[in-house]
């Protein structure tokens, strides 16, 4: 299981750099993990990639959502 701070890095790049603001860079391994963990935790449909695709990250988002 990956710590929930794991899951937060990957929305955080967006592959643009931006003055001030610490960009986060993920091995493909590490998004296959994400992926996976939220596949389990039934945040993301698709088949794991290792791809930091819009699909990964609207499900990183979802996940990272405080429930009420």
């Amino acid at each position: 299981m990956l710590p929930a701070a794991t899951m937060a890095a990957v929305v955080q790049d967006d592959g643009r750099p931006v003055d001030g603001v610490v960009q986060w860079r993920i091995t493909e391994k590490e998004v296959t993990a994400v992926q996976a963990e939220l596949i389990h935790r039934g945040f993301y449909k698709s088949k794991p990639t290792g791809v930091l695709d819009r699909d990964t990250r609207e499900a990183v988002k979802s996940f990272s959502k405080p429930t009420p």
